[in-house]
């Protein structure tokens, strides 16, 4: 047997389904409690911006947060505060764009954290309020929204390129929306959930690619919801909270992966439901900040990260064939058995035993079986003979419990 073992030269294919193990921190809590705000992360900080509250509905307050010392500070606020805006991030500034300031705006403004300096640039060609944004390359991507007073739930999408201070329109929404949220996976703009035409709460997932002008509709999210707040790590989308229609604050977590198109369930917010919230990926864990749950007496100054473990197998150590290496994976269910199967071509091998579930390797051989720890790792050493040096192997990962299967990974013996 010439195989087992997990990849130096990572390739990762379509991962056919991940178990959503993690771990939820308690951060410093935000100084000013608040809701609709804009939350972003550059320069390896979280800035949290403008927002509602229950006595000042309107808040200007930006404060930005260190994860070094686990601590806030004060930056300069946003002139005129805001509420009910997109905050974007993008090549070192942020980008606060349309909202709220008791009637919906237009307004762009950029925020430089070296010079601690806000500066107003050319303002949107249509003035909203709860769309969706992202930033994918060096544009800005607005869609969606709502116009008082005006044309209501929008489909607009319109494009803000930073470098020549213009705006341009693109395809539409294929329906209005607005109090979704937003984000960029894959070089695609996202736009997840929120409230349809008439207002009630929708699943819907719209992707939208810059290539092609097209919009396409994925899998729906589980739970529809308005108002929920989204982040994208290692190329996944994660969604937080939000509200039902009878406005009731959801503490559901929810990922959606790419390249599969499904969804999976996540280990809930340990702070209890919120909507509203602001989310920020930063250095391998998503930050949630502030939000509004009446249960709690409205807005909020929780601070919570999540830091998903993705199953998948770990690179072999120390990697030669001849040698005794370490098997091993993380990521899984705690205390039950992890399943490691090899091959060396990519295909389909069934799961017996897991309806539907298939490795994405031909003909997979069965290795061995582990259990795994009380944080979801599984371990064992293993003797790769000298026979396998000069091949490449495939590995993959069947978590019994869960009936998942791990990432494909790809290993090349010296």
């Amino acid at each position: 047997m010439i195989g087992i073992r997990v990849c130096l030269p990572l390739l990762l294919l379509a991962p056919s389904a991940l178990a959503q193990n993690g771990e939820w921190e308690a951060l410093a809590p935000l100084p000013t409690s608040r809701f609709s705000l804009g939350v972003a992360a550059t320069q390896g900080k979280v800035y949290a911006v403008g927002g509602h509250g229950t006595t000042v509905t309107l808040y200007s307050d930006l404060e930005i947060y260190d994860p070094a010392t686990d601590s806030w500070a004060i930056g300069a606020p946003i002139p005129g505060g805001r509420r009910d805006f997109v905050l974007l991030s993008n090549q070192g500034l942020l980008y606060a764009l349309g909202g709220n300031v008791g009637y919906v705006v237009a307004t762009n403004q950029s925020y430089d954290p070296s010079t601690d300096l806000w500066t107003d640039l050319s303002p949107m060609p249509t003035a909203r309020r709860n769309f969706a944004g992202a930033a994918i390359g060096d544009l800005l991507y607005c869609a969606g929204g709502y116009q008082d007073g005006g044309a209501g739930p929008l489909s607009v999408l319109e494009i803000y390129d930073p470098a020549t201070n213009l705006w341009s329109s693109g395809t539409p929404l294929p329906k209005p929306r607005f109090s979704g949220t937003g984000a960029a996976v894959l070089h695609q703009l996202f736009v997840i959930g929120g409230q349809d035409i008439h207002g009630a709460p929708t699943n819907e997932v719209s992707a939208y690619d810059p290539q092609t002008g097209t919009w396409t509709d994925l899998t729906p999210m589980p739970t529809p919801r308005i108002a929920p707040a989204a982040a994208v790590l290692q190329d996944r989308l994660w969604v937080f909270g939000g509200h039902d229609s009878a406005g009731n604050p959801l503490d559901v977590v929810e990922m959606y992966d790419p390249l599969t198109n499904q969804w999976a369930a996540v280990e809930s917010m340990p702070g209890g439901g919120r909507s509203t919230l602001g989310a920020a990926s930063l250095d391998g864990r998503i930050h949630l900040v502030g939000g509004y749950d009446p249960n709690m007496g409205g807005p909020l100054d929780l601070h919570e990260a999540w830091t998903p473990k993705f199953f998948e197998p770990l690179p072999l150590v120390p990697g030669f064939a001849g040698e005794v290496n370490t098997l091993a994976a993380t990521g899984a269910t705690p205390l039950r058995n992890v399943e490691f199967y090899w091959s060396l071509q990519a295909g389909s091998t069934s799961v017996p035993g897991c309806a539907g579930l298939t490795l994405d390797l031909a003909g997979a051989k069965f290795l061995t079986a582990v259990a795994a720890d009380d944080q979801g790792e599984a371990s064992l050493p293993l003797y790769i003979p000298s026979a396998a040096s000069g091949f490449t192997v495939g590995l993959q990962c069947v978590d019994r419990e869960s009936c998942s299967v791990s990432s494909l990974m790809w290993q090349s013996f010296p």
